[in-house]
């Protein structure tokens, strides 16, 4: 279980390879409503009216109970818990970056969900992929190619996530940065080497998104890119799972999409195009 949990993450480019090469459809996309997979994903699009943290689709309106995600802050600059935010995040005097000790100082944002192309300052490569960099949603840290420290917010999440299928399997120390602490950290670590990939025959563009779930701990999406091999083109999804670790947005592979799907439309998705 856990060996499949640590490769899911860099498995998603082996199996876009292998829809191209071998012409398959692959396995349904998500948003298709074709089989188990795909009843449930509609299912959870269709379920904002219980209060729940579930994406809209874009263009709709923001799921009801939103806007008392914990990610809101009071005009007396305490959380509804009545936590000071300063605690949690950067405040107005604090510069958003890293510290000495390696914490992520980095501010509190909205819980909305984007429904459109957030702003982008800069499409900068990592590991032959265009990633995205804002000043106000992240990355506030980078070392070369390794970046980390997103705002807490759902497009601070976004961004996180869209580095992470960048980086993922092609960026070394990506699981020390990006794992939250325990076995499957140090596991992940210590086979690290086996799971870094050279693709010099793949590209890939991301061309869109789609939200399933955001809460302040918690942020689940579909990530589509443009995958281009020897063999053809096509557009491949696979789901990204991230949690709210203390400071900073990590990789939940626990709940990561079992394998790439290929995405026949981008209908329902959010076109974001690096």
């Amino acid at each position: 279980m856990r060996s499949s949990v640590i490769g899911r993450s860099t498995t998603a480019v082996a199996s876009a390879l292998l829809i191209l090469a071998l012409g398959a459809c692959g396995s349904a996309d998500p948003s298709s409503g074709t089989g188990e997979s795909g009843s449930r994903a509609q299912e959870e699009q269709g379920a904002s009216d219980d209060g729940g943290s579930t994406a809209a689709a874009p263009g709709d309106a923001e799921p009801e109970g939103s806007e008392d995600d914990a990610t809101d802050v009071a005009a007396d600059g305490r959380g509804a818990d009545g936590e000071d935010v300063a605690a949690k995040g950067a405040t107005r005097d604090q510069t958003p970056g890293r510290t000495a000790g390696g914490e992520c100082v980095v501010p509190e944002g909205s819980s909305q969900i984007p429904t459109g192309p957030p702003e982008v300052d800069e499409w900068a490569m990592v590991a032959g992929t265009a990633a995205p960099v804002s000043a106000q949603y992240g990355p506030y840290a980078q070392d070369g190619d390794l970046w980390t420290c997103y705002e807490h917010s759902a497009d601070g999440a976004l961004f996180a996530a869209a580095y992470y299928f960048a980086a993922s399997g092609q960026v070394e120390g990506v699981h020390e940065e990006w794992l939250p602490e325990g076995d499957l950290r140090d596991e992940a670590i210590a086979s690290e080497s086996e799971h870094v990939q050279e693709l010099d025959d793949v590209s890939m563009t991301l061309v869109g998104y789609r939200f399933q779930t955001y809460t302040a701990d918690a942020a689940t999406m579909d990530i589509v890119s443009e995958t281009t091999v020897p063999e053809g083109t096509a557009n491949v999804g696979i789901r990204v799972a991230l949690m709210w670790d203390g400071d900073r947005w990590v990789a939940d592979l626990e709940n990561f999409g079992e394998e790439a799907y290929t995405v026949e439309s981008l209908d329902g998705y959010s076109p974001w195009r690096g």
